[in-house]
């Protein structure tokens, strides 16, 4: 019994760290571009709702995406990179979900 409790708070321990990774990315104000991977993203129909939000936000520069890879990659201007969470609340109000977020320094 005492093994199977030590098992198991190890691989709730293990697991913890593993999910956590990318939550816990930040956006800062380095930051030049995010890359959001957008989960239900098929159609160019799909795009209008994504671009229409992130056309209103004034700290967007401009952006891309790729319905293939069904991603979105945001180019902030400068000193003003959204926040992971703004991001996903974008897609959200667009109707889509976000399956991840990663941010880039863009090189020029």
């Amino acid at each position: 019994m005492k093994r199977n409790n030590i098992l198991i708070a190890l691989l709730v321990f293990g697991w913890t760290i593993l999910i956590s990774q990318p939550i816990f990315a930040v956006a800062t104000k380095t930051s030049k571009r995010a890359e959001i991977n957008v989960m239900g993203m098929v159609c160019d129909f799909c795009t209008r709702g994504i671009s229409k939000k992130l056309k209103k936000d004034t700290r967007v520069k401009r952006y891309t995406i790729d319905l293939n890879n069904k991603t979105v990659t945001v180019y902030f201007k400068k000193d003003q990179a959204i926040s992971k969470k703004d991001l996903a609340e974008i897609m959200k109000q667009s109707g889509y979900t976000v399956k991840s977020i990663q941010y880039y320094e863009q090189k020029n």
